[in-house]
């Protein structure tokens, strides 16, 4: 990116009425800018497609699993997931996530069986309402 690009379209997105404003390779700027919104979208899509967060943004959160699945250590499932608990992600390894609760055994869930704790109400509201036979949600 050369110099002063963020700076022209800052500009530009300060004074949209500047739509003549052209880059240095002669393309109008705001085509440049709808390029780059559009690749920052394609960027984020699967984390806002699946209400999941972006890589490492997950440490620190308090989550619950939205399903019944076990924490795993390696190939050893030590907790099969069937009580409901509300876990602190304590480290993220790609889509890994390293749950701790207090009083349970630690382990590694995949990211898309979890949703952030404050979030748990409206996502299980969602399941009920989709979904009314399933028992999990009601738990």
């Amino acid at each position: 990116m050369r110099s002063g690009t963020l700076t022209t379209a800052i500009h530009v997105l300060a004074n949209p009425s500047n739509e003549s404003a052209s880059s240095s390779w002669g393309e109008p700027l705001t085509a440049r800018l709808r390029c780059l919104i559009v690749f920052a979208l394609t960027i984020l899509s699967p984390c806002l497609a699946f209400g999941q967060k972006p890589p490492g943004s997950w440490v620190g959160q308090k989550i619950v699993a939205k399903e019944q699945c076990p924490l795993m250590v390696g190939v050893t499932v030590v907790d099969n997931g069937v009580r409901h608990r509300i876990y602190t992600v304590e480290k993220a390894d790609g889509d890994r996530l390293w749950l701790v609760a207090p009083g349970a055994p630690s382990g590694w869930m995949h990211s898309s069986k979890v949703v952030p704790f404050n979030d748990a109400i409206d996502y299980f509201n969602t399941q009920i309402h989709d979904h009314p036979k399933s028992a999990h949600a009601y738990l």
